[in-house]
C-alpha cells in the first residue's frame, strides 16, 4: 500500500457526520427526488403495517391495562356497605378473538414484503449516496442511472437475512424482559404499600437498570448492523464476513453509533407513538394520521442510510490512519536497532 495515495480528511464527530449527511442532501436536488421515488411503494404499504401494528399495540396495552386494575381489585375481596360485607367478584377482560389473526398477519407483513421493499430503498439511496460522497460534487440523473447499472443485491439481501434474524431474536428478547419486568411491577404494586419494602425498590432499580443496559446494547448492535449492511452494497462483502469486517471497523467508535442510533430510534418511536396516540383520540382518522407518520419515517430512513454511509468511510478511514501509524512506527523501530 502506498501511504502517500490515501486521502485522509479531519475526523468526524457524531455532529460532524450529521452535517456532512446533510450537506450530501444538499448537493444535488435529483438525489431528493430520486430517494423520494426510492421509498413510494414503501410508503404506499406502509400504512396498513402501522395500522395492524397499531391494532395489535392497543389490544395489549388495553389488556395489560385492565388485567392490573383488577389484580388490584382481587385483593379486595370484600366491600363494606351498609353495614355489611359483600363478596365482589371482578370481570376478567378476554381477548379479542381477532388477536392472534393480526398479530400473525402483522409478523407475516414484516418478514416479507415490509423488509424486502424497504431493502430495495436501502440499496438504491446507499448507491447513490456513496456517488455523491466519493465524487465529492453534484449529480445529474444520468450520472444516477449509471451507478444504479451497477448495483449488486443477493450480497445485501443476504447481509439483510442476517440482520433481520439477529434483530428480531434480540426484540423477542428485550419484549420478554418488559413484559417481566411489567408483571412484577404489578405484583408489586398489587401490595398495600409498595414503596416502603426495599426489597421492591432493589427489584425495581435492577430491572430499570436492565432494560437501560438491554436498550444501550441494542443500539450498539443497530448501528454494526445498519454499517455491516452499508459494507454488502458499497464492498463485495456480505453475509458473516460484513458483520465482523462492521464490527472491526466500528471498534473504538461506538458511542458515536450509539448516539446515531440513539437519533433515528427516537425519530421513529416519536412518530409511532404519536400515530398511535392520534389512532386512540381519532378513529375516523386512522389513514391519515397513518400516511402523514409513514411520510415522516421515511424522510428519516432516508437521512439514517445517508448517515450511516458517512459514518462507515469514518470509521473505516481511522482504522487505516491507525494501522499507518502501526506499520510506519514498526518500521522506524527496526532501522533504528
Amino acid at each position: 500500500m502506498d501511504h502517500t495515495q490515501i486521502k485522509l480528511k479531519e475526523k468526524l464527530e457524531f455532529l460532524d457526520i450529521l452535517k456532512h449527511a446533510l450537506n450530501i442532501l444538499y448537493k444535488s436536488t435529483w438525489f431528493i427526488v430520486f430517494s423520494l421515488l426510492t421509498y413510494l411503494p414503501l410508503l404506499c404499504f406502509l400504512p396498513l403495517f402501522e395500522i395492524i401494528l397499531q391494532k395489535v399495540l392497543l389490544e395489549t396495552l388495553e389488556f395489560l391495562a385492565e388485567s392490573s386494575a383488577l389484580n388490584y381489585q382481587e385483593h379486595v375481596v370484600y366491600l363494606f356497605s351498609n353495614n355489611s360485607f359483600h363478596l365482589y367478584e371482578p370481570e376478567h377482560h378476554t381477548v379479542d378473538k381477532d388477536f392472534p389473526i393480526s398479530l400473525i398477519v402483522h409478523c407475516v407483513l414484516y418478514l416479507v414484503p415490509y423488509h424486502l421493499l424497504e431493502l430495495l430503498s436501502v440499496i438504491l439511496t446507499v448507491d447513490t449516496t456513496l456517488m455523491i460522497y466519493t465524487e465529492e460534487k453534484r449529480v445529474s440523473l444520468r450520472d444516477i442511472y449509471k451507478s444504479l447499472k451497477k448495483t449488486r443485491v443477493k450480497g445485501p439481501f443476504i447481509t439483510s437475512v442476517c440482520v433481520l434474524f439477529f434483530s428480531t431474536c434480540f426484540l423477542v428478547g428485550f419484549a420478554a424482559i418488559v413484559t417481566l419486568f411489567c408483571l412484577l411491577l404489578k405484583l408489586n404494586f398489587s401490595k398495600w404499600h409498595p414503596c416502603c419494602d426495599p426489597i421492591w425498590l432493589i427489584t425495581s432499580i435492577f430491572q430499570g437498570v436492565a432494560l437501560i443496559a438491554s436498550l444501550i446494547k441494542y443500539l450498539d448492535w443497530r448501528a454494526c448492523w445498519n454499517m455491516a449492511l452499508v459494507i454488502s452494497i458499497v464492498e463485495e462483502t456480505y453475509g458473516a464476513e460484513a458483520l465482523r469486517l462492521s464490527a472491526y471497523y466500528s471498534r473504538g467508535s461506538n458511542r458515536r453509533g450509539i448516539f446515531l442510533s440513539l437519533v433515528f430510534f427516537v425519530w421513529e418511536l416519536f412518530f409511532r407513538v404519536s400515530c398511535l396516540l392520534g389512532r386512540c383520540h381519532e378513529r375516523q382518522g386512522v389513514w391519515m394520521w397513518s400516511l402523514v407518520s409513514s411520510s415522516l419515517i421515511c424522510v428519516g430512513n432516508v437521512m439514517k442510510w445517508v448517515v450511516f454511509v458517512v459514518y462507515f468511510f469514518d470509521c473505516k478511514k481511522r482504522v487505516l490512519e491507525k494501522k499507518i501509524d502501526e506499520e510506519v512506527g514498526g518500521e522506524t523501530k527496526f532501522v533504528e536497532s
